[in-house]
């Protein structure tokens, strides 16, 4: 499992597997969201056996899934409230790219900065290049 943390309680990741999210409730993880839609890919875990998964772990699992052609408000609206939360939050996708776009939206929406937070995603390791299109309605 990869992970790469963006803020202090919020870090990113491509997809999880169980075994990922027992070593991420080990490592103090309090919520779990899911940026990817089922089906992508045959070998990616249902959505529903994770949260089964995490339900048994104690973690909070939340599904706010997407892909760049739906990508809405409603769901940088969806990812800002669990951001308040103010949970150890680690929000998986394919890549962790659609994560991180939202850590930037959601951010955006509080009252940053986007080239600044952009920057700091794209210094994180991330090609943002494709995701330019969605993200410049809601910025």
């Amino acid at each position: 499992m990869t992970i790469t943390k963006l803020g202090e309680r919020y870090s990113v990741s491509p997809q999880l597997t169980l075994k990922d999210l027992e070593l991420a409730a080990k490592d103090g993880i309090e919520l779990i969201i899911n940026n990817r839609p089922d089906a992508e890919s045959e070998d990616q875990p249902l959505s529903s056996d994770l949260a089964e998964k995490a339900l048994e772990l104690g973690v909070q699992y939340v599904e706010n899934a997407f892909d760049f052609k739906t990508l809405s408000q409603q769901h940088i609206d969806a990812q800002s409230q669990l951001l308040n939360l103010n949970k150890k939050t680690l929000s998986f996708c394919r890549t962790g790219t659609r994560s991180s776009v939202l850590w930037i939206l959601s951010g955006v929406k509080s009252g940053g900065n986007y080239s600044s937070l952009r920057k700091h995603v794209e210094l994180s390791g991330f090609d943002l290049t494709r995701c330019e299109a969605a993200m410049e309605q809601f910025i």
